[in-house]
C-alpha cells in the first residue's frame, strides 16, 4: 500500500515538472482531464456535450483541425439530439470557421446558414450580423466578390442601426477589400478611410495594420506612391508592436510587390529577403511544435508504460511474499517430523526459486529494453525522414531565392543600361504634358461656357422676384456645371394666377448631369406652356413618359433619371398643390416645420424603378398663415463630415431649416452655406477638408 501511494507521487510530480517546462504538455494534460471527465460522464448527454465543445476548442487553439472537427461534431450530434439550439449554433459556427481556414468555403457555407438559420429564429441583429460578415469572407474567399458584396453591405447596415463600431468597421473593411479586387479604387478608399478611423477610435492594431494594408494597396493601384508607402510603413510597425507575424509576413509581400512596381530592384530585394526569412521562421516554428508535441506523446507513452511495469511488479512482489509466507508454514509443520532433512531441502529448494527468479527477471528485463530500442529506433526513423523533407524544401526555397536574387540583379543593371531611354521618354512625356494641359484648357473653357448656357436656361432673377416677394436659391454644382436645376413657370389656370416651382435632381454630376437639365427643362416647357397641363400628378407622369421616350429608355441600357419636386402655388386661394417623386418638401407654419414625401418612384429609368405601378399622388396644404417654402435636392443631407465622421442627415437638415426660418430669406442662404463648409472642414476625416460628394441645391420661398 505504501509503495503504491509513493508511486502515485511520482507520477503527479513528473506531470507536473512536464508540463511547466513545455506547454505542449501542458495541454496534454487538459486533454487528458477533459477526457477523463468525458468517460465519467456518458450517461448526461448534456455536460457531456459541454465537455465534446470544449476539447474540440482546445485542439483548435493547437491547431490540430482533426481532432478539433470530431469533437465538436460529436457535441453537434448531442446538442441536436437534446434541442438546443443555441449551442447547435454555436457550434456550426465553429465548425464552419474549420472548414474556411482549410479553404473549403462549400463546406464553410453550408454551416455558416445552418447557424443563419437558428439565429435568424431568435430574433438577435447582433449574431445575424457576425453571421452575414463569416458568409460574406466565404464568398469572398471563393471569389464570388459580389455576393460577398451584398452580405457586407447588409451587414454594414445592420451594424451601423445598432451603433456596433467593432462590427461596422470590419463590415467596411471587408468592402474595402471587395472594391479594391473589382477595381473601383475610390469606393474601396471611402470604405477603407471610414474604417480606419473606427478602428483607430477602438484601439484594434491588428485591424488597423490589415486596412492600412489595404490603403497602401489601393493607392499604388492609383499610383499615389508616396499615400501607399507611408500607409505600409505604419502598417508594418503596427504588426511587428503586437507580434502580428501574419500580418507582418503580408506586408513584406505589399512592399516587396510596391518596390518591385515601382523598379526600385534594390529595396524591392530587400524586402523579398524580409519576406522569406520572416516566412522560414514561421516554417520552422511549426516544425519545431510539431517536434515538441511528438516528443511529448513520446514520454507520455514511455512514462506510462514505465508506470504500469512498476505496477505489474508490486503485484508480482506481493504475490511472492505471500506464497512464500505459506511455504513457511509448510516448512515449519515438515520441520517438527524431518528437522534435519527439511531444513537441507528447503536451503536447495530456496537457492532453486532464487536462480530461477533472477533468471526470469532478466530475461524480462532483457525482453522490455529491446522493445524500448525498437520504438526508439523508429522514432528516430520518423524524426530523420521529417528532417530529411524539411531540408529539401529549405534546398528548394534556397534555389527559388537565389534565382529571384539573380533575376533582380540582372533587373538592376537593366535600369542602369536604360537611362538614356528613360530620358528620352522624358522629354517626350514633357511634350506630351504641354500638349494635355493645352487641351485641358480647351475643355474646361468649353465646360465654363456650357455652365453660362445652363444659367440662361434657368429663370431669371427678374423672373424669380415677379413670383416672390422674398427667397433664396442655394447651388453648389459638385462640378462646373450642375444636375440639379429648377424651372418656373407663370399661368392663369381656371381663372386664377397660379405660379408652377419645380426643383430637380438629374441622375449623377457634371456634363451628363447637365445634358438631363436641358432635356428635363425642355420637356416642362412643353407640358406646361404649350400643353397647358395643370394638375401636378398629370405633369409628372407626362414627364416620365416623355423622358423614357426621349432617351429610348424601352430599347437602349441608358438608365437614368430624375427626382423631383412640383409646386403649383394659388396665392388667391391660400393653396399649395404638391407632386413629387422620391423627393420631398418642407414647409415652416407658426414655428413648426412639417414635411411631404414624394411618390416612391423616379422619373425614368425603367432599370432603377423596382415599383414601376406606383401612380404619382399630390397633396394639398393650405399657407392661409405666413409660409416658408423649402424645395430640395438630397446633396446637402446626403454630404460627409463632422465629428464623428457621419452624413448629415435629413432630419438633422430639418432641425436646422427651422432654426434659421425666423431670419430674412438672403441670410437664411448664408446660414445654410456657412454650416455647411463648417461641416465639410471640421471633420475627424482623414481628408479634412472632406470633398463636397453631389451637386446641392436649396430653394426657398416665403409665401
Amino acid at each position: 500500500m505504501k509503495r503504491g501511494f509513493v508511486l502515485l507521487i511520482l507520477i503527479l510530480q513528473t506531470l507536473t515538472i512536464s508540463a511547466q517546462q513545455n506547454p505542449a504538455a501542458l495541454l496534454k494534460v487538459r486533454i487528458d482531464s477533459l477526457e477523463e471527465a468525458l468517460s465519467k460522464a456518458k450517461a448526461d448527454k448534456s455536460k457531456t456535450a459541454e465537455i465534446y465543445q470544449a476539447l474540440g476548442m482546445l485542439y483548435q487553439t493547437n491547431d490540430d483541425s482533426e481532432n478539433a472537427l470530431k469533437n465538436l461534431q460529436e457535441g453537434l450530434k448531442l446538442y441536436e439530439e437534446s434541442g438546443n439550439n443555441q449551442e447547435a449554433a454555436n457550434l456550426y459556427t465553429a465548425i464552419g470557421k474549420i472548414y474556411a481556414d482549410r479553404r473549403d468555403n462549400i463546406k464553410a457555407l453550408e454551416y455558416y446558414r445552418k447557424a443563419q438559420n437558428i439565429v435568424q429564429q431568435t430574433n438577435n441583429p447582433k449574431e445575424i450580423t457576425k453571421i452575414n460578415l463569416l458568409i460574406a469572407e466565404a464568398h469572398e474567399q471563393k471569389g464570388d466578390l459580389r455576393t460577398a458584396r451584398e452580405y457586407n453591405l447588409r451587414a454594414l447596415e445592420a451594424a451601423e442601426n445598432m451603433r456596433d463600431e467593432k462590427l461596422t468597421g470590419n463590415a467596411l473593411s471587408n468592402l474595402g477589400d471587395i472594391f479594391m479586387k473589382l477595381g473601383n479604387y475610390q469606393d474601396a478608399l471611402q470604405y477603407t478611410l471610414r474604417s480606419l478611423e473606427i478602428k483607430r477610435g477602438e484601439g484594434d492594431k491588428a485591424g488597423m495594420a490589415h486596412v492600412l494594408t489595404t490603403m497602401g494597396e489601393i493607392y499604388t493601384k492609383l499610383g499615389q506612391y508616396d499615400k501607399a508607402i507611408a500607409y505600409f510603413q505604419e502598417g508594418l510597425q503596427l504588426a511587428q508592436q503586437i507580434n502580428a507575424r501574419q500580418l507582418e509576413l503580408n506586408l513584406y509581400l505589399s512592399l516587396f510587390e510596391y518596390h518591385e512596381s515601382k523598379k526600385e530592384y534594390q529595396k524591392a530585394l530587400e524586402y523579398h529577403k524580409d519576406y522569406v526569412a520572416l516566412k522560414d521562421s514561421l516554417f520552422n516554428i511549426a516544425r519545431d511544435r510539431q517536434m515538441n508535441e511528438l516528443a511529448v506523446r513520446y514520454e507520455s507513452a514511455k512514462k506510462e508504460r514505465e508506470n504500469l511495469e512498476l505496477q505489474q511488479k508490486v503485484a508480482e512482489d506481493q504475490a511472492a511474499i505471500q506464497s512464500k509466507n505459506q511455504l513457511l508454514w509448510a516448512i515449519g509443520i515438515g520441520a517438527v517430523i524431518l528437522l534435519v532433512f527439511g531444513l537441507w531441502i528447503l536451503r536447495d529448494n530456496q537457492k532453486l526459486k532464487q536462480l530461477n527468479a533472477l533468471h526470469q527477471k532478466d530475461e524480462l528485463e532483457i525482453k522490455r529494453k529491446n522493445e524500448e530500442l525498437e520504438k526508439q529506433q523508429e522514432e528516430i526513423l520518423k524524426r530523420q525522414e521529417q528532417i530529411n523533407q524539411t531540408t529539401a524544401e529549405l534546398e528548394k526555397q534556397k534555389e527559388e531565392l537565389e534565382l529571384k536574387s539573380e533575376q533582380l540583379q540582372f533587373a538592376y543593371e537593366a535600369i542602369n543600361n536604360t537611362n538614356a531611354e528613360l530620358r528620352e521618354q522624358k522629354e517626350a512625356m514633357k511634350q506630351q504634358n504641354t500638349e494635355l494641359r493645352h487641351k485641358n484648357l480647351q475643355i474646361m473653357e468649353s465646360i465654363r461656357y456650357a455652365k453660362d448656357i445652363q444659367e440662361v436656361l434657368l429663370p431669371s432673377e427678374k423672373r424669380m422676384q415677379e413670383a416672390f416677394q422674398e427667397y433664396f436659391i442655394l447651388s453648389r454644382p459638385k462640378d462646373i456645371v450642375s444636375g440639379d436645376f429648377y424651372w418656373l413657370s407663370q399661368k392663369e389656370i381656371a381663372g386664377s394666377k397660379k405660379t408652377i416651382l419645380v426643383t430637380a435632381d438629374c441622375t449623377g454630376h457634371g456634363v451628363p448631369g447637365a445634358l438631363l437639365t436641358i432635356i428635363g427643362g425642355n420637356i416642362l416647357n412643353q407640358l406646361v406652356n404649350e400643353r397647358n397641363m395643370s394638375q401636378p400628378e398629370e405633369i409628372l407622369q407626362a414627364l416620365n413618359d416623355a423622358f423614357v421616350a426621349t432617351l429610348q429608355q424601352e430599347e437602349s441600357q441608358i438608365g437614368d433619371s430624375m427626382d423631383i419636386s412640383l409646386c403649383i402655388i394659388d396665392q388667391q386661394q391660400k393653396e399649395v398643390a404638391f407632386s413629387g417623386a422620391k423627393t420631398p418638401i418642407f414647409y415652416v407654419q407658426n414655428g413648426e416645420i412639417h414635411e411631404i414625401k414624394g411618390s416612391p418612384r423616379h422619373i425614368g429609368g425603367l432599370h432603377r424603378q423596382r415599383k414601376r405601378n406606383v401612380v404619382f399622388t399630390t397633396t394639398t396644404f393650405s399657407i392661409a398663415t405666413p409660409t416658408i417654402l423649402y424645395m430640395i435636392s438630397d446633396g446637402f443631407y446626403h454630404q460627409f463630415g463632422g465629428r464623428p465622421f457621419r452624413k448629415f442627415m435629413r432630419e438633422n437638415f430639418k432641425k436646422l431649416l427651422l432654426e434659421v426660418s425666423d431670419k430674412p430669406l438672403a441670410n437664411q442662404k448664408e446660414l445654410l452655406e456657412a454650416r455647411l463648409e463648417n461641416w465639410m472642414q471640421d471633420t475627424d476625416a482623414s481628408i479634412s477638408p472632406f470633398p463636397q460628394i453631389d451637386d446641392i441645391l436649396v430653394v426657398g420661398v416665403k409665401l
